[in-house]
């Protein structure tokens, strides 16, 4: 099986992305796989969120990999141990997690290299109703994915843990909830406690530094990446 892992990384991401670049190239170095870091934005007239996607779809397009892990910059792989073909799951096109809004992340993905996975990216990215919206793709991913057969949801934490920190990052607000309005799609309520099942547990795979504010982020990516598993 061959399998890329990839994030796309932007000049105003620099700092940290260095950070990750170096985590995924000793990674892949261990496991066999091949690191994609991609420069962009690949599309001008949108944020570089979108851009992502545009980055795994023409990674496929590529017919060089049977599955791509797609991955934030603001994310580290810690257990090394892991192997992602103990997390591809062959009888679907796309492994997801969700978390504490019950919502999906599309900032760490799994994807199989199949027509009709490359066929919904093409369709997430024809998403117009979303531009401006903070959760930017991710909006598009929800939409994309409500009727579609060939996607499996894991628990945040197989491979999208996020740190303690975060709970100060906005999400709580000081009052255990928050909701979300997503414009033509429904809204989603923040769970404390599924914020709290979805926190880095050491010996977990990946961290990823979602919704923190980059001089914080930068910190939190230099001392993750020092510590032990």
């Amino acid at each position: 099986m061959k399998i890329c892992v990839t994030f796309l990384k932007t000049p105003e991401i620099e700092d940290y992305a260095l950070i990750a670049e170096s985590n995924r190239a000793a990674y892949c170095k261990r496991n066999g796989y091949d690191a994609r870091i991609t420069s962009g934005p690949l599309d001008e007239k949108r944020s570089p969120h979108w851009s992502t996607i545009i980055n795994v779809l023409q990674i496929l397009e590529e017919d060089k990999y049977d599955w791509v892990f797609k991955t934030d910059a603001d994310a580290l792989i810690k257990n090394f141990d892991i192997k992602i073909e103990n997390l591809i799951d062959e009888n679907y096109d796309f492994v997801f997690t969700k978390d504490a809004f019950g919502a999906i992340n599309s900032g760490n993905y799994l994807v199989k290299n199949s027509d009709s996975a490359k066929s919904l990216l093409r369709k997430t990215l024809s998403c117009k109703d979303f531009e401006g919206h903070p959760w930017h793709e991710q909006c598009g991913f929800i939409e994309t994915l409500k009727n579609y057969p060939s996607v499996k949801y894991v628990p945040q934490r197989e491979f999208n843990s996020y740190p303690p920190e975060s709970g100060d990052s906005g999400f709580i607000e000081g009052k255990g909830y928050a909701f979300v309005e997503l414009g033509l799609t429904e809204g989603y309520q923040f769970d404390i406690l599924k914020q709290r099942e979805g926190l880095y547990h050491v010996g977990d795979f990946l961290i990823h530094m979602a919704g923190i504010p980059h001089e914080k982020k930068i910190k939190l990516m230099t001392a993750y990446e020092s510590m032990l598993t």
